[in-house]
């Protein structure tokens, strides 16, 4: 008996969206057979269960339009191939480039529009001209128009996508939490010692806020003094960050850490005691963090109470958490009294976000109420 199956698209890995590799787990566990293709695989792949069949696609180097459709036009034929030779009854995909893939050989096929769904993970605006990215953006469109379901992490950004209007009725909101499959390590904390150790993990911008943090440094709070260890890529940012740090006379006390896979992170997280997660770009993917910044909730995972940006959109979409998140204006001394506050009741916050991420605040529980993704639903 054929077993039901699920073919994922995305243009890139995999490996680097958490909220997208958990909701292929959460497939997985359901027993059907997961067909991944992936672009730009890193080295070390993840280890997937047996019944999770990944086909990496490797990109050929350099740029212009010509690389770009070559490159497409290779993760287009493996598309081809899946749906042709699988079959798979039902279909994600996770950005405009996975539409266009889809789109084409669905042409040939049967109507897959009852068993596509499109979870955007990204707002992406194409460059002016003819090219690659704005036929993507065109495919995209025509999947919101026909696909079975839509959805993407904050409903802020709904109206970026073309045809939103028309996707409004199928449209549901699928928040950027944690798989607990992967974030087990998690137990109430409490502050221990003469440190306070901060942590952030991802790229850093002049957005983020590690330059305003970096001044707070300079004075301990209650009696502690305070650490920070940033999970990051090199930048030029990262560069004027050190030199700050130099001149502040704190570098004793900030580490720089090479970047952490997903599984690495839940693992190392709970170590630390503090999460840092500012937001204070204009640009949607900042202004929706407060549901879109999977960070935010793999925080709390570990048991850590968090640092976030205080502004009144972020308070009303996180008023129904516990206390566990600790807003603050990008200043060093409101940054201190956050710090302050958050280490009066830290064993207090650090349970409450341990519930809320069981109780609430995960892939699993998020994804049981979406039909599409959860075959044992009985609604179709």
């Amino acid at each position: 008996m054929k077993k039901t199956s699920a073919l994922i698209l995305i243009y890139d890995d995999v490996q680097s969206f958490p909220p997208t590799l958990n909701q292929c787990l959460y497939l997985s566990q359901q027993g059907i057979e997961v067909r991944i293709i992936s672009r730009n695989v890193k080295d070390i792949p993840w280890n997937f269960p047996k019944n999770v069949h990944v086909t990496r696609v490797n990109s050929l180097q350099g740029g212009g339009t010509i690389t770009s459709l070559r490159n497409f036009i290779r993760f287009q034929l493996e598309v081809f191939r899946a749906m042709f030779k699988h079959k798979p009854e039902r279909y994600y995909v996770y950005d405009l480039y996975s539409c266009l893939a889809v789109l084409l050989p669905s042409k040939f096929l049967s109507s897959k529009r009852h068993k596509l769904w499109y979870h955007s993970h990204d707002v992406i605006n194409p460059v002016k001209g003819y090219n690659l990215s704005n036929l993507a953006k065109w495919a995209e469109k025509k999947v919101i128009q026909q696909c079975y379901g839509f959805s993407s992490p904050s409903v802020d950004r709904l109206t970026h996508y073309p045809a939103h209007q028309q996707a409004v009725s199928k449209y549901i909101e699928i928040r950027n939490y944690p798989s607990l499959e992967i974030f087990r390590f998690g137990k109430p904390k409490s502050v221990e010692g003469n440190t306070i150790k901060l942590v952030f993990s991802g790229a850093i911008s002049v957005n983020r806020g590690i330059s305003e943090l970096a001044e707070a440094l300079q004075q301990p709070v209650g009696g502690k003094q305070l650490e920070l260890h940033l999970f990051t890529y090199p930048s030029t940012f990262t560069t004027d960050l050190k030199d700050k740090i130099e001149r502040l006379k704190i570098s004793d006390r900030v580490y720089f850490h090479d970047p952490l896979s997903y599984k690495q992170l839940a693992e190392t997280l709970p170590q630390f005691d503090i999460g840092i997660a500012f937001y204070n770009g204009t640009g949607i993917l900042d202004t929706s963090s407060a549901t879109g910044s999977n960070k935010l909730y793999e925080y709390g995972a570990s048991g850590l109470p968090v640092l976030f940006l205080d502004k009144i959109n972020f308070r009303e979409v996180l008023s129904d958490l516990k206390p566990w998140v600790e807003f603050v204006q990008l200043n060093p001394t409101s940054i201190q009294n956050g710090i302050e506050q958050v280490i009066h009741n830290y064993t207090e916050r650090s349970t409450w976000a341990l519930e809320d991420i069981n109780s609430k605040c995960n892939s699993a529980k998020s994804l049981n109420d979406v039909a599409f993704y959860n075959f044992n639903s009985k609604e179709k």
